[in-house]
């Protein structure tokens, strides 16, 4: 359900976006889809592990890579409260804060 609902959440965002709808509303529906498949991937990944024990830590299954990419994921995206954070301050008008889209030190490094 999880899955399901991220993708059709970044579906709406780009429809938003072809459709040349207001950039607000498409810039909205984007963080909200975003949030919601980055949850998604570590709710996911994180079950795989648990079901499956141990071979979450083994380097040749399947499952130790879900969680790997999921976690690079986190590494190189926004967080998930940052693209709450924008929904909230697309949704009440506030001005966009360009720390919230910027890189931070700390993770400058993985973009150069």
């Amino acid at each position: 359900m999880d899955v399901d609902s991220a993708r059709w959440l970044l579906w709406r965002a780009a429809h938003a976006w072809d459709a040349k709808r207001k950039e607000k509303d498409a810039l909205l529906f984007t963080a909200q889809g975003v949030a919601s498949a980055l949850e998604a991937a570590m709710r996911t990944a994180d079950d795989c592990v648990g079901l499956h024990g141990g071979s979450g830590f083994i380097r040749d299954l399947v499952a130790e890579k879900l969680m790997r990419d999921a976690k690079q994921l986190a590494l190189c995206c926004m967080t998930a409260e940052q693209l709450d954070q924008l929904a909230a301050a697309i949704e009440l008008g506030a001005a966009l804060d360009p720390a919230l889209v910027l890189p931070t030190p700390d993770t400058q490094a993985i973009f150069t």
